[in-house]
């Protein structure tokens, strides 16, 4: 699967943009370690964290709605 972002801000950014791909499943609370580990010492502007999921399921069924909302909402 393929995403397209589009970066728009008021500031000129010349030759100083850089921009990386990092990829964890936030929705697990180990996984942010690893992100700390992977942005330590950097000076970050911005962080978009692209996390939403969904489920087919019932509203009844505790451990899908409980994953959901941990990635979605924590």
């Amino acid at each position: 699967q393929t995403h397209s972002l589009l970066l728009i801000d008021r500031a000129e950014f010349g030759d100083d943009l850089q921009a990386e791909t990092l990829r964890f499943d936030i929705g697990q609370i180990a996984e942010w370690q690893r992100v700390k580990e992977a942005i330590q010492g950097r000076t970050i502007s911005f962080v978009m964290l692209n996390a939403g999921i969904n489920f087919k399921s019932s509203w009844n069924d505790t451990n899908d709605w409980r994953r959901m909302m941990d990635t979605n909402l924590y």
